[in-house]
């Protein structure tokens, strides 16, 4: 049985063949997809018609109307290029989507892991604190080092080392039953 009060409750756990894997993967989108992508700066956007999910069924159906009604359809409007940004268009929908949810659940296992890796922080700062008060060697010059992060703090770092502390506590699942 552990006395750890830090509640550890994710690691990410890449294994190295995979890590590889994953960047050769990221290279390859970099690579196949970045190149193609716009880059617009923000009067580019501003310049630009809105178009959102208000605006997909009435766009749908006027592709079709061009489509089916070539008499009706302004001669300027080149069909082939019409069809292929609808096509674009949907295509870069669905890729989105995907790298949408990867970038959400990455970011959210970002916070999570940097929650982690602070609560130890703070846990290893203490305890080098308490090395210093008992003049262990070193000690001071690691407080010392570790201790500008928390300048003008005052004595917040102890309570907010606490409070961390008692809220892994608090986070660990009752196992006796």
């Amino acid at each position: 049985m552990s006395s750890n009060p830090i509640n550890i409750t994710y690691l990410l756990g890449i294994p190295p063949d995979d890590l590889t894997e994953i960047k050769s993967d990221i290279a390859s989108l970099r690579a196949k997809l970045l190149s193609r992508l716009a880059d617009l700066n923000t009067a580019q956007i501003r310049a630009l018609l809105k178009y959102g999910s208000a605006s997909t069924d009435f766009s749908g159906k006027t592709h079709a109307y061009a489509d089916a009604n070539a008499a009706m359809r302004p001669p300027f409007i080149d069909m082939d290029v019409y069809t292929q940004i609808v096509n674009d268009y949907l295509t870069l929908t669905d890729l989105m989507r995907d790298i949408a949810a990867i970038s959400k659940q990455g970011s959210d296992t970002l916070k999570l892991l940097g929650s982690q890796k602070y609560a130890l922080d703070l846990a290893c700062y203490r305890g080098f604190q308490a090395a210093a008060d008992m003049n262990v060697p070193g000690a001071d010059l690691i407080v010392s080092d570790l201790a500008p992060r928390f300048a003008g703090q005052g004595k917040q770092v102890k309570a907010t080392a606490r409070k961390a502390a008692a809220a892994a506590k608090s986070e660990k699942p009752d196992t006796e039953a």
